[in-house]
């Protein structure tokens, strides 16, 4: 209340006034505050002077209660009491470095292809703080960088100050950047956050919420489609392109991506989208961009996911990923593209052989998949 008698004071009444006559109107933004709107209302003549200074104490109340509310909310917030430095700015702003200094200052140099930085507050602990802003490189005691992006944001080498850690972050395979693999670049970084499992931080494209999804029911009689695929990237480390216009030759693909395209969507609204469209089909291709160890993308889980067998051709290793029992159809075990088409055509007449990919479902899912997925609880 005290602020807005002193707002009167000061001759908040006239400054509105003279805004008015240089011809601003209520439907201005910056005329829309609280204060503003209101005088507006008493120059129309819709309440006296002493109505429109009691309704602008009353919308500053509800705003500093909305403000006070927020701020509750806001857990990485450190408050400080100007009053109890003596009114000093110096003392207050001597103090709230030193609180800087003792916090443990996570700095994101460059994040995953430019998507904001989202880590909800309340995993972050009390003496941590993350940040994109690199004014606090020099301050900042642990640096993370995006590596495939990384080269396309240094103008200049980095001086890597005594002390710091540098961490190494990415779900790409090495096989498409092959300077990940330079020991020289490698040597740079004190830790690796990655998709493979000796990272120091792994970080999967396998998710805690996959267990769940992973025992739902399917009803296999209602898919009418027999296989599709959805493959845009053109890179192409694992030769994929080429054992698919092959494997096409042989039998009918549905193709909705940029490879190879013969079908539209719908609609695309992403990966919500993406599991619809494989809940139409039996089967579908699920062809990795490379083939490394423990580089299992969203192409194999996704499929599983919505209840189709993925045809994969990818990681050696992808059977410590499968979640139960023969639930996929791996392109290595088979001779030759038209091997594999024949494969699939004999699945498509003999019932009792497709239904035989859906009896881990019947069964506990694997240890070491359940095991992986609960790596990645957040």
């Amino acid at each position: 209340d005290r602020r807005v008698d002193e707002m009167f004071e000061e001759g908040l009444e006239q400054e509105v006034k003279r805004l008015i006559d240089s011809g601003l109107t209520r439907e201005n933004i910056s005329m829309q505050g609280i204060g503003y709107k209101e005088m507006f209302d008493y120059f129309d003549g819709m309440y006296d002077i002493d109505t429109a200074k009691e309704l602008i104490k009353q919308d500053t109340r509800h705003f500093a209660k909305r403000q006070l509310t927020w701020f509750r909310r806001e857990k990485d917030v450190t408050w400080i009491n100007y009053e109890n430095y003596n009114h000093s700015k110096d003392d207050m702003l001597e103090a709230m470095i030193e609180i800087i200094k003792n916090k443990h200052i996570i700095l994101i140099y460059n994040t995953m292809w430019d998507t904001p930085l989202n880590i909800p507050v309340e995993q972050i602990p009390e003496d941590y703080r993350f940040t994109t802003d690199r004014q606090y490189y020099s301050q900042a005691q642990t640096v993370i960088f995006h590596l495939p992006t990384l080269i396309n944001e240094l103008e200049n080498d980095l001086e890597k100050p005594e002390g710091q850690i540098w961490v190494a972050w990415t779900l790409e395979c090495e096989e498409n950047y092959p300077f990940f693999k330079d020991p020289e670049f490698t040597e740079l970084f004190d830790y690796r956050i990655s998709y493979h499992q000796t990272a120091d931080v792994i970080q999967s494209y396998l998710h805690d919420n996959f267990i769940p999804l992973m025992k739902q029911p399917v009803d296999t009689k209602e898919r009418a489609n027999n296989i599709c695929m959805l493959i845009s990237s053109p890179i192409n480390q694992s030769s994929r392109q080429e054992y698919l216009k092959e494997l096409m030759r042989e039998i009918p693909i549905d193709s909705y991506g940029k490879l190879f395209n013969n079908k539209k969507m719908d609609q695309d609204n992403g990966r919500e989208s993406k599991i619809n469209l494989y809940k139409q089909y039996k089967f579908v291709i699920a062809f990795e961009n490379a083939c490394a160890t423990d580089y299992v993308t969203e192409k194999f889980f996704d499929p599983l996911i919505a209840g189709a067998v993925p045809i994969y051709l990818g990681a050696p290793n992808i059977n410590e990923f499968a979640p139960g029992e023969h639930c996929f159809i791996h392109a290595n075990d088979f001779k030759s593209p038209k091997e594999l088409a024949d494969y699939i055509e004999e699945c498509y007449n003999n019932e009792q052989e497709y239904q035989s990919f859906f009896q881990w479902k019947q069964k506990d899912l694997r240890p070491q998949f359940i095991e992986k997925a609960q790596l990645q609880k957040t």
